[in-house]
């Protein structure tokens, strides 16, 4: 399929034409993480005492090219909203009208997202990529042919595109992902199985909270998909139209233009962590741009994880991909990045040589420095214990 973005005509279907969508994406700046790195060894802290936080302080600073960059003041939630056409399987414990439903929520201001971003003073944005209307959305079940026509699979490759660079116009310092969905999790283990070569027990978990029966369905159903990706090819445009959505094509094309123009990403849910393990295939400095802020619970999130190298902030067992995970970790970044760049140094308060005054000897001297004093030697005065009796003669003590 042939799209225009950007003056250009790309097929989406193919990968080199995925490729120009990240044709600018410039590794972070390793000399400002290594700046940034040295300035938290400095501060007037013992060593290391910042644990996670010092990371997240040295990944600003490259993302951001400036040790002394602030914490990020402009940011956004977006809210990614789309049904994947596995949900008909029964897949999920949510009915396919969710979405709808959470949408309504969304724009009346009274959402859980609407919630943690105003704790944060951020504001949300939402995007729909392929909604369920009433005959369902225009994926289709992975489990008995390919879940994406390119017609779907161009409409939301561009919509991502141009988000991703309207966001960036707008001038974010950081992005924050969301997810609104019935069977996410479902696509999210098709596509990272399928991408990784998994098999079905390392990929598939409970998700929306599904029972034993609901499960074996979930797994049945990746599991066949997974056989036919496989028969399939395995680059992206590929493995997308077999076990993809709207949501996962948008959100890998939105995640390859953020990195492009510098705009860093918090990821939050099993769509993004699909759509970022698609993404790092087809430009794998992508991933020094994102941040996952939760381990969570779903198999599939922690395979993603594991295979780009990427610690999350944290492990609070948050499941839901609303972007209250990643609202969370904004605040963790935010305190890491504020007190880094404090400016509180050891050698402001103790001027001399830092690395002299590390060494066990200066310590040693500083210990005894701060002792109280005590004469010790031939002529030193010795008081007596109390209630002892004292020879004026010799000045021996005597019990």
């Amino acid at each position: 399929m042939l799209y225009r973005w950007r003056g250009q005509t790309l097929d989406v279907t193919s990968l080199a034409d995925l490729q120009a969508l990240a044709s600018d994406v410039r590794p972070t700046s390793r000399a400002a993480e290594q700046q940034a790195r040295q300035g938290v060894d400095d501060l007037l802290l013992p060593g290391g005492s910042l644990g996670q936080l010092q990371r997240l302080a040295v990944w600003w600073a490259g993302v951001r090219r400036d040790v002394d960059a602030p914490p990020p003041r402009s940011v956004r939630v977006l809210v990614v909203a789309g049904d994947h056409g596995i949900a008909v399987r029964g897949v999920s414990a949510l009915p396919l009208g969710h979405t709808a439903v959470g949408l309504r929520s969304l724009a009346g201001g009274r959402s859980a997202t609407h919630a943690a971003a105003a704790v944060h003073d951020v504001q949300v944005q939402v995007a729909e990529v392929d909604v369920a209307g009433p005959t369902g959305p225009r994926s289709t079940p992975f489990d008995v042919g390919p879940s994406m026509s390119p017609e779907l699979l161009g409409d939301a490759v561009t919509q991502g595109a141009g988000l991703a660079d309207s966001l960036a116009d707008d001038g974010l310092d950081l992005l924050v992902l969301a997810e609104l969905n019935v069977a996410g999790s479902s696509t999210g283990a098709a596509v990272v199985g399928a991408a990784q070569r998994r098999r079905v027990l390392e990929v598939v978990g409970r998700g929306s909270g599904v029972d034993d029966v609901a499960w074996m369905r979930k797994a049945a159903a990746v599991r066949e998909g997974l056989r036919r990706a496989r028969a399939g090819g395995r680059d992206v445009p590929a493995l997308l139209g077999a076990v993809g959505s709207g949501d996962v094509a948008a959100t890998t094309a939105l995640l390859l233009r953020c990195a492009a123009r510098g705009l860093p990403v918090v990821l939050d849910g099993p769509v993004s962590a699909a759509a970022a393990v698609l993404a790092h295939r087809v430009s794998p400095t992508s991933r020094q741009w994102w941040l996952f802020p939760e381990r969570g619970d779903e198999p599939c999130v922690h395979r993603a994880q594991d295979a780009l190298g990427m610690e999350p902030v944290h492990e609070l067992g948050v499941r839901t991909g609303l972007g209250i995970a990643g609202l969370t970790a904004l605040g963790t970044l935010r305190t890491a990045v504020a007190v880094a760049t404090c400016g509180g140094t050891r050698a402001e308060f103790w001027p001399e040589d830092p690395e002299a005054r590390d060494t066990p000897e200066a310590a040693d001297a500083h210990d005894a420095a701060d002792a109280p004093h005590v004469s010790v030697g031939p002529d030193a005065a010795v008081k007596p214990a109390e209630g002892a009796a004292v020879d004026p003669a010799e000045g021996a003590v005597s019990p």
